[in-house]
This record gives C-alpha cells, sequence and structure tokens, in this order.
C-alpha cells in the first residue's frame, strides 16, 4: 500500500521571548493511503501542532514531511495552498462555518478556484451527509450535529484524499457524535485517508491505529 503521508524526524519549536518551547520532538511515523488513524495525548502534548504540520498549516522547523510522496518542506506558500485546497480536507471542533453564508454556500466556498458545476456538487454533498433539507439554512438555524454534517460536506468539496479532524465530536453530544464518526466510518470505507485528533477513547475506537503523543514524542504507535 502506497504511503499518503510520512514524517521523518520532525521537530517543532516556538520562541517565546528568549525561551524555546519544543512542542514537536523528533517525530517518525508513515501512514499508509486508507489508514484510518487517531492521535490521542493530554492538553499540550503536541497533538493539534502534529495535526496542524501534516495539514501544511504550518512548517516544521527541522525534519521532513511528505504528503502523497511530496516534501512539503520544500513547497512555496501557493504550492502548499494547493495541496491544502486538493488533497486534504479538514474538519474542526468548532465547525469553522462562515454565520451569513448558507449550508449550500458554506460547501461551494472551496470549490470557487476549482471551477465546475459547484452548486450541483454541492447539493450532492449536502444529501450525502443527511441534510440535503437545510441547504438554504444558516449555521444559526442549524444544531451542532447539522453544523459538522455541514464542515464534513465541506470538507469532501474538493474530493481530497485525506481527510484531518480536530476534535470533531468535542461540541456534540454522544447520540450525536456517534453519527458523524458513523459518517466519517464510511468515508473512510470509500477509500479516504482519515487522521483524527481526539481525547476521547471512545471515538479513537473508530479508528483502525491509535497515535499516543506525550510531550512532543510518540508514546504508543
Amino acid at each position: 500500500m502506497e504511503e499518503a503521508i510520512r514524517l521523518e524526524n520532525v521537530y517543532k519549536i516556538y520562541r517565546i521571548g528568549k525561551q524555546e518551547v519544543k512542542a514537536l520532538d523528533g517525530i517518525s511515523f508513515s501512514i499508509k493511503k486508507g489508514d484510518y488513524i487517531s492521535i490521542m495525548g493530554p492538553s499540550g502534548s503536541g497533538k493539534s501542532t502534529l495535526l496542524n504540520l501534516i495539514g501544511c498549516l504550518d512548517k516544521p522547523t527541522e525534519g521532513e514531511i511528505f504528503i502523497d510522496g511530496v516534501n512539503i518542506f520544500s513547497l512555496n506558500d501557493d504550492e502548499l495552498t494547493i495541496i491544502r485546497r486538493d488533497r486534504i480536507g479538514f474538519i474542526f471542533q468548532k465547525f469553522n462555518l462562515i454565520p451569513t453564508l448558507t449550508a449550500l454556500e458554506n460547501v461551494e466556498l472551496p470549490m470557487i478556484f476549482n471551477g465546475g458545476r459547484k452548486r450541483e456538487k454541492a447539493i450532492k454533498l449536502l444529501e450525502m451527509v443527511g441534510i440535503g433539507d437545510k441547504i438554504n439554512s444558516k449555521p444559526a438555524e442549524l444544531s451542532g450535529g447539522q453544523q459538522q454534517r455541514v464542515a464534513i460536506a465541506r470538507a469532501l468539496a474538493n474530493n481530497p484524499s485525506i481527510i484531518l479532524a480536530d476534535e470533531p465530536t468535542g461540541n456534540l453530544d454522544s447520540r450525536t457524535g456517534s453519527e458523524i464518526m458513523n459518517i466519517l466510518e464510511d468515508l473512510n470505507k470509500r477509500g479516504r485517508t482519515i487522521v483524527m485528533v481526539t481525547h476521547d477513547p471512545s471515538i479513537a475506537e473508530y479508528s483502525e491505529k491509535i497515535i499516543k503523543i506525550r510531550d512532543g514524542r510518540i508514546n504508543v504507535f
């Protein structure tokens, strides 16, 4: 199986005044295409930093990260934007929907720069996640679970091969959280690689493997 993601001796160091804070300390691992991985760890362990690096939202201080065989450390900002747009879909705990746009418009937004039949595809995605009847509703008119379904549809807008989910059930009750996890499980069965940060062991059980991180180092993989 081909690699979707590979990290080689990755460090991330933040400077606060004269002090250096090592958020990631020599992380190395690989994830195969079609894998479903959870990243777990206590607050401040480096798990969100790790997800941001994999998602090309930040660059490592040292080391190399490969997405579908491409070394992202060697890319300029425009090239990183293309990787994020075309290969990676993001799902956030707080949904990150634009409040003034409808569900349909939120899902259409990532497709603006790719052209094509945006509206038809956005409607199909919203129907796929079970809220085809809410396409004209704005986020404030939707429940938390419905907003997260919109966020998942938006993450799929450009047909990415990798889905990164940061605490996707963190703001949801247990029943709604289970419904969201069933959607992610189905996406994985359709061939997408999923990397998910969670603090909840019951949510992590949906994945095939768990990476445990503490103090910026992998504790268990």
